[in-house]
């Protein structure tokens, strides 16, 4: 803002706002509380930077208003005095009065881009005439190759032709070679079942010769070791007792029998057992009392 603008007798209207602001003690941040005014924009008012600020002269006068009402000043002589030395010029353009030059930029700016969507449209009519042709062209091509081909490879025109013995062969040959094959595949049938009654009898071979093993040689082996005394008593698969005693520490016993065996030891801390001649884990109570069944 010069000077020139303003008179010397008149006071700016930031000047009056703020004059009457700190002659009642308030400050920037009270009254833009009161008047729901950023702070920045009431100190915009106050030094009259009207422009900087606040964007459009309709905000500026309203905010005028508001300001000098609260401080009882008289809000249209301040505006009048914004009217005078600070708003814009307005410009009389075939009777409307223009009062934002800005508004022309605003509006010059907005134009190619509505002249673009004009562009846009012709070009977008072309792109779909291209690919109707391109379509057009491969759907010419893929109907005149396929149809071609069918024309060649068509399986309803070829003729199957009947199968003819050669002049030269006589039918007699022919039921010469019928009947050889037949005989060789009789020799066949026979050399197979020759070849079954040997497996059938060297099958039983085997299990004649599996019926003369001796049959103790069939038998399971029990073997007890003892560190200490304990009672033990066997009996195998047919319930038959093999052992029932007192066993001494110290005494290694071999039972041999039929499993499964039933086994009571009564101490079986004491006792190692193994079967067929592989050690055996088995539990016991906790007084060392077990009876288990092998295997």
């Amino acid at each position: 803002m010069s000077d020139d603008n303003v008179s010397e007798n008149n006071v700016t209207p930031g000047e009056q706002l703020c004059t009457a602001r700190e002659a009642r003690g308030l400050t920037l941040e009270e009254v833009a509380k009161t008047l729901h005014i950023l702070p920045s924009n009431i100190r915009a008012l106050e030094e009259n930077r009207f422009n900087d600020v606040l964007k459009g002269t309709t905000f500026v006068r309203g905010y005028l208003r508001t300001y000098a009402s609260l401080m009882n000043l008289d809000g249209e002589a301040l505006v009048a005095e914004y009217n005078n030395h600070f708003a814009p010029p307005e410009t009389k353009v075939a009777g409307h009065v223009v009062k934002k030059p800005s508004r022309l930029a605003y509006s010059n700016m907005t134009m190619p881009a509505h002249r673009s969507r004009k562009r846009f449209i012709p070009m977008l009519l072309l792109f779909v005439a291209v690919l109707s042709l391109v379509a057009g062209l491969v759907f010419a091509v893929r109907h005149f190759w396929f149809s071609d081909a069918g024309t060649v490879g068509d399986i309803s025109q070829v003729q199957v032709a009947p199968l003819l013995l050669s002049e030269e062969t006589p039918l007699s040959d022919l039921q010469a070679s019928v009947s050889e094959d037949a005989v060789r595949s009789e020799e066949v049938v026979s050399e197979e079942i020759d070849l079954d009654t040997v497996v059938e009898v060297e099958s039983q071979e085997v299990v004649q010769a599996d019926a003369g093993v001796d049959e103790s040689s069939l038998k399971d082996r029990l073997e007890f070791e003892l560190s200490g005394d304990s009672w033990i008593e066997v009996r195998d698969g047919q319930g038959n007792r093999l052992f029932a005693d007192l066993a001494r520490s110290g005494r290694d016993i071999s039972l041999e029998g039929k499993s499964p065996f039933n086994i009571i030891i009564g101490d079986g801390r004491s006792v190692t057992l193994r079967y067929n001649g592989r050690p055996l884990n088995y539990s016991f109570a906790r007084n060392g009392y077990a009876e288990i069944t092998v295997p």
